[in-house]
């Protein structure tokens, strides 16, 4: 028995020694493979950042193209003040890599505050949560998602699914989070499935959610894995989960109408909408005799509409099954009770249709705003204009409102 702890013993201090001798690190107990490339990515956004400038706009606007850009670019400007207000990306066609991607952003000065940025990417729902909790232990809070799929190149250089079969394996989602300079409050993240056809698997995720709602999670966000959707949960002790929230699908738009309409007499409003899943949340069953009405429009033709109120806006962006179609379905809840009413500019940041022949549309969409178009941008918020979305469509659009005079 002595002999055999001894072979072992001269094992283990040998392969000790080998490891020593190549110049290759020893892992230890408290640091894992995951833990270290989290790490190294939170480490990237530590780099010293550009000076400021002395004349600050209100607003600005930033179209970089990829993911590690773009987050080099809300922390450049997040060191001066800036804060993430609204953003989107191309969705992606099915022969387009993830890396080709181009984000669109507008940030608001939120000075003397400063806001530090972080990425990651995730493709199930359990490494979201894992990599959302260990930015969270670090003050860092959620702040947009955006899908996109995954894709390899050939050997020709162009590019196919890297899973035909398996639709769950081709899809993942890039997430933003967000920390403010001092703070130091942490948060929790949960993610929950939500889409499901079957009923008793519907009632079942509905009873998942209604779990997390009584600890205290409220949701926030959505990502996606294959053809289903989850939810993003939060726990913030200063902004706890009000109301019942439910689940419903939503597979057209036609029926989502419908459907909407019909919660809405129940006192339900919707909170977050995809191709397939809708949450929608009843604060105050008092509200319940409501008359509103669902509507949507591309937004090319949103200014031939007439609209009595618009109190919300809720959008199917980014996150279609159909990631060739740069179509964007806009819903208006349009309340007759109201007297209010708002009037829309659709500004366009790019220049698709005007593009020289032999330019692929993606490319065009990825260039950056002319002079011009940024002018026009800062004199529509001087004219009272407030930014409502940034929408990807044939073109890259800001979404204006203000009251109607």
């Amino acid at each position: 028995m002595k002999t055999k702890f001894f072979l072992i013993f001269c094992i283990l201090a040998s392969a000790t020694t080998l490891f020593a001798q190549s110049g290759r690190p020893i892992p230890t107990p408290e640091t894992t493979p995951s833990q270290v490339i989290e790490n190294s990515k939170i480490e990237e956004t530590k780099k010293e950042l550009p000076p400021c400038e002395t004349n600050l706009e209100e607003y600005i606007y930033i179209s970089p193209r990829k993911i590690k850009e773009f987050s080099e670019e809300l922390n450049r400007y997040g060191n001066c003040g800036y804060r993430l207000e609204k953003s989107n990306k191309i969705p992606l066609g099915v022969r387009e890599p993830e890396f080709n991607s181009a984000f669109f952003a507008v940030m608001k000065l939120d000075a003397p505050n400063r806001y530090e940025y972080q990425w990651f990417e995730a493709y199930n729902p359990g490494e979201a949560q894992t990599r959302m909790n260990i930015r969270a232990k670090q003050g860092f809070y959620f702040k947009a998602s955006y899908l996109f799929q995954l894709v390899a190149a050939n050997e020709d250089g162009s590019f196919s699914d890297i899973v035909t079969n398996e639709l769950r394996s081709t899809y993942g989602t890039f997430l933003i989070f967000e920390k403010k300079a001092g703070e130091l409050k942490q948060r929790e993240y949960r993610v929950l499935f939500t889409d499901a056809i079957d009923r008793k698997i519907r009632e079942h995720y509905q009873n998942n959610l209604n779990s997390s709602i009584t600890k205290g999670f409220r949701p926030i966000g959505v990502i996606k894995e294959g053809a289903r959707f989850a939810l993003i949960m939060e726990y913030d002790t200063d902004f706890l989960p009000k109301g019942e929230y439910l689940i419903s699908t939503s597979w057209h738009i036609w029926g989502l109408c419908k459907r909407l309409t019909e919660l809405n007499k129940l006192g339900y409003k919707p909170i977050f909408i995809t191709t397939s899943m809708t949450l929608v949340c009843r604060e105050n069953s008092s509200n319940q005799n409501d008359l509103i009405f669902y509507t949507y429009s591309q937004p090319e033709k949103i200014n031939q509409k007439q609209f009595i109120s618009v109190t919300s806006r809720y959008f199917i962006s980014g996150i279609d099954e159909s990631l060739d179609d740069l179509s964007t379905n806009l819903i208006f809840v349009s309340d007759k009770n109201q007297t209010k009413q708002f009037e829309y500019k659709l500004h366009k940041m790019t220049n698709v249709g005007g593009r020289p022949k032999g330019i692929d549309k993606y490319d065009a969409l990825r260039q950056p705003p002319t002079a011009e178009m940024l002018a026009e941008f800062q004199n529509l918020l001087k004219q009272g204009y407030v930014i409502r979305e940034i929408l990807a469509s044939k073109e890259i659009y800001i979404l204006f409102e203000r009251p109607k005079k």
